[in-house]
């Protein structure tokens, strides 16, 4: 996925989701991002919630890992998932910051 995202150009863009447990059970049919039927439960375990981050540096290293350096810009929602495999791949709303509402609102 990162070296998708990082042959691109920039900004490079992801979202991090919180899955207990790690990569073990991203995959794991529980936590994949089903579809939310209208006036019904979660579907899954999956998170909705995130956090869209920025990778600023990245660095292959010789044994084959990938060392990345992201910044986290903003909280999102999942809203829907557009792709399974590779990676899971989905449309997300940014969602504001209550403390940054909370001083625009003291401006007007």
């Amino acid at each position: 996925m990162f070296e998708r995202i990082t042959s691109a150009p920039r900004p490079w863009l992801f979202v991090h989701l919180y899955i207990p447990g790690g990569s073990r059970n991203s995959w794991k049919p529980e936590y994949t991002l089903k579809p939310r039927q209208e006036g019904g439960d979660e579907p899954t375990l999956a998170p909705r919630v995130g956090t869209l981050m920025e990778i600023s540096h990245g660095a292959r290293l010789q044994d084959g890992r990938l060392i990345l350096l992201c910044n986290a810009l903003n909280r999102c929602r999942i809203l829907e998932q557009t792709q399974d495999k590779p990676f899971q791949a989905a449309t997300v709303q940014l969602l504001p910051d209550t403390e940054e509402l909370a001083s625009v609102g003291d401006v007007f």
